[in-house]
């Protein structure tokens, strides 16, 4: 009876082990691959293997890249990265301001009244990000007269407070749907950010 019992748990054992290493293998499948993305010469990140990323020649730019559109023949989104210093880009509510003026509502109601911020931290640093959807007043570059209302866009945009030469500023804009596929690949992408 003894032996029968034995046999039992043991056999149980097996079955839950080469269960959990079925879902576990399951779960490694299922989990996106990342690429490593330096910021600069102090941090680095993950970022969603699917997007398109490489270092800037611009000025300030240190990151380019498109998030790739779920939809077939969709628009893509489009991600860059800033880095101007010390002391430079201005400061965080500075900052804000300027996100919510590229985005208007459609109701005409103030876009920071709409937009979602949240604030993360991780042992290399202090995240503030914000999203935001409506018509993007997209513009070739920032004090630009040129106009392009382009409506039912979403912006995220954050500051990564933590490189030992002054922040870095990160926004990325899209539609709606390309945007809102790579929501989570944005927020891991800035909760991943650790030293070098």
């Amino acid at each position: 009876m003894k032996l029968l019992a034995r046999v039992s748990i043991a056999a149980c054992v097996a079955a839950t082990c080469f269960s959990l290493g079925i879902a576990q293998e399951k779960k490694e499948k299922d989990e996106p691959k990342t690429e490593r993305l330096e910021l600069n010469s102090d941090l680095v990140a993950q970022v969603p293997a699917s997007w398109k990323v490489q270092t800037s020649e611009k000025q300030f730019r240190l990151v380019e890249g498109t998030l790739p559109s779920a939809e077939k023949g969709g628009t893509d989104g489009v991600l860059v990265v800033f880095h101007f210093g010390k002391g430079g880009g201005g400061d965080l509510d500075s900052n804000l301001k300027r996100w919510y003026s590229q985005v208007e509502q459609p109701d005409g109601s103030p876009t920071d009244k709409a937009a979602k911020k949240q604030d993360l931290k991780t042992d290399a640093a202090k995240i503030t990000w914000v999203e935001v959807s409506g018509t993007l007043l997209d513009r070739p570059f920032p004090a630009s007269p040129n106009v392009t209302k382009k409506p039912k866009y979403r912006m995220f945009a954050a500051m990564i407070d933590g490189g030992k030469d002054g922040p870095y500023w990160v926004r990325a804009t899209g539609p709606d749907a390309a945007m809102l596929a790579h929501r989570e690949g944005f927020e891991k992408f800035l909760k991943s950010i650790a030293k070098k």
